[in-house]
């Protein structure tokens, strides 16, 4: 048998500089090279999410930064983060600076997800430490 109709949903995050209209151009042409004999809507199901880089120069990155270099001994990796967290509102919406530092991770968000614990006392420190130095004038 073959069904009526179907339904799927496709969640494609946005990368900084892209727009939603971009996103919506590139997902038809990808549809079109199919040369599929059916109809497929292609639109925007909210909640969307706002991609967002936070400068190096930004005063939240600096102490980050010094913060690390004083804990690690080492300057941090940057890169971005391939997902969805409150920093897309946060940032990505408001403008507000937001970083992600967390501990080294074996496998996130999946099976036998687990942290290394000789890694929870360093980003612990940061933590504190980031806050004092940020917040204080």
């Amino acid at each position: 048998m073959v069904p009526a109709s179907a339904r799927f949903e496709v969640n494609r995050l946005l990368v900084p500089g892209e727009t939603i209209q971009y996103a919506l151009d590139d997902m038809r042409r990808l549809v079109d090279s199919l040369h599929l004999k059916s109809e497929v809507e292609i639109g925007v199901k909210p909640p969307k999410y706002e991609p967002y880089t936070c400068s190096k120069e930004e005063p939240l990155m600096e102490t980050l930064d010094g913060v690390y270099r004083d804990v690690m001994g080492r300057p941090p990796l940057y890169e971005y983060a391939y997902g969805i967290t409150n920093a897309n509102i946060f940032q990505g919406e408001q403008g507000i600076p937001c970083v992600h530092i967390g501990p080294q991770r074996g496998e996130a968000h999946g099976a036998n997800e687990y942290v290394k614990l000789e890694w929870l006392p360093h980003v612990s420190r940061m933590y504190a430490m980031i806050a004092s130095r940020y917040l204080s004038p």
